[in-house]
């Protein structure tokens, strides 16, 4: 599988190329340099390197669209950063702004089996009637206090 190639950098072209074509339907350089504090020669390189490995169409000065295989794994990655995110505001109460950043180092670190239980936990955390109402927040941290 192409994903398993892919460095956390890779994944985060993707995932921004994703983001500027849902806003715009194609993404240009400057665009994607900005959204991720870069030179648009370092884009250009990266650019090459994913339309290798056939997850873009890219021409140089031209628009950059991602291909069918590179927006499923964009999606793939997104999907794992707004569960990510969610678990870690929702269930252990960070603060948004971390999680974000947080989730983001997580989407591109955990294995894909890691994953599942993470989704597993939380499907039934959501959909167990005991624990529909649980506030795992505060009893972490009345548990904590107690120590």
């Amino acid at each position: 599988m192409i994903k398993d190639k892919l460095s956390p950098r890779m994944e985060d072209y993707l995932e921004t190329i994703s983001f500027i074509e849902e806003k715009k339907e194609v993404a240009r350089v400057g665009e994607i340099a900005d959204a991720l504090g870069v030179k648009s020669s370092s884009v250009n390189v990266m650019l090459k390197i994913l339309s290798g490995k056939g997850l873009l169409v890219y021409e140089k000065y031209g628009y950059i669209k991602l291909t069918k295989a590179g927006r499923e794994i964009a999606e793939k990655i997104k999907e794992r950063h707004h569960f990510l995110n969610k678990f870690l505001v929702k269930y252990l109460g960070i603060s948004p702004d971390i999680a974000a950043i947080d989730a983001c180092g997580l989407e591109h670190s955990l294995s894909k089996e890691t994953f599942v239980q993470f989704k597993k936990f939380v499907s039934f955390l959501e959909e167990d009637k005991d624990h529909q109402n649980i506030n795992i927040h505060k009893e972490i941290e009345e548990y904590s206090n107690k120590k």
